[in-house]
């Protein structure tokens, strides 16, 4: 039986030099890819890099926060 992908989400809202780093490990893992980024401010670095690395992000704004069903239904979007 093979074994099924796992996905994660990789929360950034700076530079993203950790994120990107998470990314590029994850390309090569058989098992384990960084599916989306998630960030919290629109002018964050983090975004341009996960898209130059083909990985989709989403913004959450506060609302977002308080809306425990909200947050989960797009992050289900990802799976």
């Amino acid at each position: 039986m093979a074994e099924s992908l796992i996905r994660l989400a990789v929360w950034a809202s700076g530079q993203g030099t950790n994120a990107e780093n998470l990314i590029r490990f994850f390309k090569s893992h058989p098992r384990i890819r960084v599916a989306l980024v998630v960030c919290n401010k629109a002018d964050a670095p983090v975004l341009s890099k996960a898209s130059a690395l083909k990985v989709p992000s989403i913004l959450i704004g506060k609302e977002s926060w308080r809306q425990e069903q909200d947050l989960l239904d797009q992050l289900k979007a990802f799976q």
